[in-house]
């Protein structure tokens, strides 16, 4: 039995005690040589200008968009001159939504974008003071390692997965 995390192997195993000694984990394998080089590419528009915090998902449920809009609101709130980028796709038009409304809610249409779907969120990861995941549930994060191979600290919510990926205050928080 292979899992993404050593997390979903215990739980897997508290549950079914015969998986002991035929579990493993595997993380999930990623390019660091082509994440790097399309960390290079340049953004091309003035709008996307430092500083700026940035998450990169889709609009579900587990992701917790009304989340990062409270956290910006806190942020605008406190004067605290940064933007927050969001690279993913908008398809579930509840949360979309649910999303946009806080967001013109809290007047932060100028400060908490959403991009929709870009092919390489590695050229906003490499210019970001950080990478937000404040997922509710992650049993291992992709951005959260791909932040770590561009050298870019991560703020996450407490999860599984970032407990396991993040050394606190050293690669994230």
């Amino acid at each position: 039995y292979v899992f993404a995390s050593k997390n979903s192997m215990e739980g897997a195993i508290k549950c079914c005690p015969k998986m002991k000694g035929k579990a493993m984990v595997v993380h999930n394998f990623l390019d660091h040589e082509e994440i790097i080089r399309k960390s290079e590419e340049k953004i091309s528009s003035e709008k996307w200008k430092k500083p700026y915090l940035l998450s990169v998902g889709n609009l579900r449920v587990e992701k917790n968009y009304p989340r990062q809009v409270e956290v910006m609101k806190y942020l605008h709130e406190r004067k605290i001159p940064i933007k927050w980028l969001c690279i993913g796709s908008t398809v579930n038009e509840a949360i979309y939504r649910m999303v946009k409304e806080k967001i013109s809610k809290y007047s932060l249409e100028n400060d908490f974008i959403l991009c929709g779907v870009d092919e390489n969120p590695y050229k906003y990861m490499k210019g970001a003071e950080a990478v937000m995941v404040l997922s509710d549930y992650e049993s291992w994060s992709l951005v959260i390692t791909e932040a770590q191979i561009l050298g870019i600290p991560v703020i996450a919510t407490n999860t599984s997965g970032a407990r396991e990926q993040i050394i606190d205050g050293e690669t994230g928080i």
